[in-house]
């Protein structure tokens, strides 16, 4: 399961980039927001960056 942190200010982190965490965050994206992916998978965050989104694999980094 993922978790969305963020407000109505626009920027959204997503805590656990699997599946529904990919797909909320390239929604929210869509919509204009700037997202953050986080994930403990090295793999996924490099999937992610090659796709243009933001992500890491340090949490304090996502969460800032």
């Amino acid at each position: 399961a993922a978790n969305i942190v963020g407000g109505l200010d626009g920027e959204n982190s997503v805590i656990g980039s699997g599946v529904v965490g990919t797909i909320a965050g390239k929604g929210f994206a869509k919509l204009g927001n700037e997202v953050i992916f986080y994930d403990i998978s090295e793999k996924r965050v490099k999937e992610l960056g090659k796709s243009g989104f933001r992500s890491t694999s340090n949490l304090d980094e996502a969460i800032k």
